[in-house]
């Protein structure tokens, strides 16, 4: 396993029979590549799954993405907000994984529109402005907050990229943790201008599409802050006996809206004293 996720381990205890989460798997990364996520929710539904096979179904997608070369970064963190959580009947948020080959640096030019196989295609792209940490160590739980942040090596502002899709007859949690959390690709600060440094008690995330500042939320107003993602995450882990590890690249969510944006967008994202931007180029074949 490469450093970031760990050895992902299938639990027996499934509602699902190995061979049919296997089997989900599959289709759902087809899926994926092909620029159709969730697809096969369009012809199913979501009754066939319950929320812990769909986490099961997301581990195995990750476990074939790693034996194709893929390598796992980290974490993501979804649905935080208790209002979101209410609509998809969780009482908690989710988790997915980010990957290194959907890792963007700061003023790429992304070419969205009709699939080709060298090229990109999502589905109802939308973006976030978040904060992401790097760990410098592990995290050994029970852990206070003066630990936790000791245990960042460095933070910046992402711009998170989403396939803001559900193919069921309604949004469900299952479709949305299958989906590795709508999770599609992060923009980061080019690595020379990442700094080591402790996360600040107070930081603002300022979003503007096209000139135009859409949105300016502070980081704390995440349900706990990045740190109560950071817990939640490691606590979430622990429970498959799994833990946060140095160099883990955690995604701690958004404290603001899902942006659907246009395919000829300029996105920034700032976070004093980091910018990172996206450029979003229209492409008709």
């Amino acid at each position: 396993m490469t450093q970031g996720c760990q050895q992902i381990k299938l639990s027996r205890i499934m509602a699902l029979g190995y061979d049919e989460i296997q089997q989900a798997a599959e289709r759902m990364l087809a899926d994926y590549d092909a620029g159709r996520a969730n697809e096969l929710f369009a012809e199913r539904g979501t009754a066939w799954l319950s929320l812990s096979d769909a986490y099961q179904v997301q581990r195995t997608v990750a476990e074939l993405r790693i034996q194709r070369g893929e390598r796992c970064l980290g974490y993501k963190i979804g649905c935080i907000s208790p209002t979101i959580q209410k609509q998809f009947g969780l009482n908690e948020p989710v988790r997915g994984y980010v990957w290194n080959g959907e890792m963007l640096s700061s003023a790429t030019h992304l070419s969205v529109g009709p699939w080709r196989p060298e090229g990109r295609r999502f589905v109802n792209l939308a973006i976030e402005g978040e904060i992401a940490v790097r760990m410098g160590r592990s995290v050994a739980l029970p852990v206070s907050d003066s630990e936790l942040a000791n245990c960042i090596e460095c933070w910046f502002p992402v711009i998170e990229l989403h396939n803001y899709v559900f193919r069921g007859p309604t949004p469900t949690s299952q479709e949305l943790v299958a989906g590795n959390a709508m999770h599609a690709g992060t923009v980061v600060p080019n690595a020379s201008e990442i700094r080591s440094g402790r996360l600040p008690d107070q930081v603002e995330i300022r979003i503007e599409i096209d000139g135009e500042v859409v949105e300016a939320k502070m980081a704390s107003e995440v349900p706990g802050g990045p740190l109560g993602s950071m817990r939640w995450v490691a606590s979430s882990l622990a429970l498959r006996h799994e833990e946060l590890r140095a160099h883990d690249i955690v995604l701690t969510g958004s404290p603001g809206r899902l942006i659907l944006v246009s395919p000829d967008s300029h996105i920034v994202v700032m976070a004093e004293p980091y910018r990172v931007e996206l450029f979003l180029e229209e492409t008709n074949g």
